[in-house]
């Protein structure tokens, strides 16, 4: 299966469940982060084993991240403007952090704000430091 935007194609990595496929075509589909509000954000980091958060204004920093957003296909990508949920959540702005369910729960980047080290920063963070063999894990282990 191809996704094409403006003539140029991109192929389909991902599972082959009804879920995946569809989070894939809603992502290509969509914006590749949505905004959200506190308590949207409260849910995402409640609801997903690992969800990636841009706190700041919608400038370059932000243009860094949709970039990186919109070429990964495997994680929940959202954001918000607001610099009162920023504070409420401990984040500076800008910021890029990994919420996940292991290890340490919160991970802040901390290199260059350009797509490639963002997308570097979030495949490095998003696998567990002990993986129990299973097959969400397949793609990083080998």
């Amino acid at each position: 299966m191809k996704w094409f935007v403006n003539g140029e194609p991109s192929d389909f990595n991902g599972g082959r469940t009804k879920d995946e496929i569809v989070n894939w075509i809603n992502k290509r589909s969509g914006p590749p982060s949505k905004e959200v509000d506190a308590t949207a954000l409260a849910k995402a980091i409640e609801d997903n084993k690992v969800v990636v958060v841009y706190y700041g204004a919608n400038d370059d920093h932000f243009k860094a991240f949709e970039t990186a957003a919109s070429a990964d296909d495997k994680r929940t990508y959202i954001h918000t403007f607001n610099a009162d949920v920023a504070k409420a959540n401990g984040a500076a702005t800008p910021s890029v952090i990994l919420h996940r369910k292991f290890d340490e729960p919160k991970v802040v980047f901390s290199g260059a704000w350009e797509s490639k080290a963002i997308i570097s920063f979030i495949e490095d963070s998003s696998v567990p430091t002990v993986i129990e063999f299973a097959d969400e894990y397949i793609e990083p282990i080998f």
